[in-house]
């Protein structure tokens, strides 16, 4: 974890904290033991914050990424212990994210990793 210390994020915190829990979650079943997943917060000069998970998982395929915020494809799979997901939690992150106003952005590499990234006004004390 790196996050600044007094930095406070103006966004909605159940809507946040349900957001990060998610990402944090699908963090953990798609890396394996011993695989190294962050969570960081950096400011800049417009007064934003953006707040990113990362991990060294299995990752995506660019197939896979095109459907993640869709209802309309089946993009579920197990995690690396076998683990069952619904397939919902990221259209549900997403909504989430947009409905505060920021985006959500993913990178990923098949095999490597992948980064979640969105930004939300913030004030430091």
């Amino acid at each position: 974890v790196d996050i600044p210390d007094g930095l406070l994020v103006i966004g909605d915190r159940n809507m946040l904290q349900a957001v990060i829990r998610n990402l944090l979650s699908n963090a953990i079943k798609f890396t394996p033991k011993g695989g190294k997943i962050s969570l960081k917060a950096t400011t800049s000069v417009n007064k934003m914050v953006e707040i990113s998970i990362q991990d060294s998982g299995i990752g995506m395929s660019s197939l896979l990424m095109d459907g993640i915020f869709s209802l309309d494809r089946n993009t579920s799979r197990k995690g690396t212990a076998g683990e069952y997901g619904s397939g919902f939690g990221l259209i549900i992150v997403k909504e989430f994210i947009e409905k505060q106003g920021s985006e959500l952005f993913v990178e990923s590499v098949e095999g490597e990793g992948t980064i979640f990234r969105f930004s939300l006004p913030s004030e430091i004390k």
